[in-house]
């Protein structure tokens, strides 16, 4: 099981290296980390990327070959942590989310569905 795993990581990571390779120069206006904070410090990039919403794997891919910054899975967590970034477990107050959805209905967000709503309001408030 374990190796079925590392190889899955490993076929995200080529085809991450083969994206970036073929698409550098275009990667610049949809990533702002790339373009505008090329010479950004490890751990701001990685708060940038965890912000964009990138898994671990790819966060680890982007520093790696757009950045030339090696580091691994498991010194990612340590930093990911060490900041109080965490994707799970971090519950917004009811009444914060409620009336964030009711604007959104309220506006423009009256035809998007369950995904965007949620991608809309995770932006926001970040």
């Amino acid at each position: 099981m374990a190796f079925v795993s590392i190889t899955r990581k490993m076929l995200i990571f080529i085809l991450i290296y083969c994206f970036l390779f073929t698409t550098y120069g275009a990667l610049d206006h949809y990533i702002p980390a790339l373009g505008e904070r090329r010479n950004a410090n490890r751990d701001e990039l990685i708060e940038t990327y965890f912000h964009l919403g990138l898994q671990q794997i790819e966060i680890v891919a982007f520093l790696t070959l757009a950045h030339g910054i090696t580091i691994s899975l498991r010194q990612l967590k340590r930093v990911l942590q060490s900041k109080g970034l965490r994707r799970r477990g971090a519950n917004s107050p009811l009444g914060l989310v409620i009336r964030t959805i009711q604007q959104e209905i309220e506006g423009s967000g009256k035809c998007v569905g369950y995904r965007a709503m949620w991608q809309r309001s995770r932006n926001d408030t970040e």
